[in-house]
């Protein structure tokens, strides 16, 4: 699905989704299949649930927020790239080059392990959470 400016919001589906747009947000939620988001300026809100897909997860904005939830039981892999803020609930390992933009790159591994999520913004800020709960409304 894309839009220039509108938002996006996929809730509770058991499919594989995508989504582009210049400036509108983008929010996945209680998805069951592989997620794809990318926005040019719009920010991303992701809640992912354990064992969905095996399948590499992609989410990059250029100046727009990510906000990552990753619910109890969750194994992944995750890379972040950002010259923005890192908020995280998670142990994290991060390079800094300030010479380079994005400047900052950290990596996690949550839980065993499993497949790759990325998320990345040039300036954005990006947070990964714990997700106990189903998210229940739109910022």
């Amino acid at each position: 699905m894309e839009t220039a400016h509108g938002a996006i919001e996929f809730k509770g589906l058991h499919a594989d989704v995508s989504a582009g747009t210049e400036s509108g947000a983008i929010r996945i939620q209680s998805v069951a299949g592989h997620a794809q988001a990318i926005a040019a300026d719009g920010s991303i809100e992701v809640d992912l649930i354990p064992g969905a897909t095996t399948l590499p997860q992609e989410f990059t904005t250029r100046t727009g927020d990510i906000t990552l939830y990753l619910r109890e039981g969750m194994g992944a892999d995750v890379r972040i790239e950002t010259s923005g803020e890192i908020s995280t609930d998670y142990t994290l390992q991060v390079a800094y080059d300030g010479t380079r933009e994005p400047s900052k790159k950290a990596v996690a591994t949550i839980g065993a392990g499993g497949s790759m999520i990325e998320a990345g913004s040039k300036r954005g800020r990006i947070r990964l959470l714990r997700g106990l709960e189903p998210l229940t409304k739109a910022n």
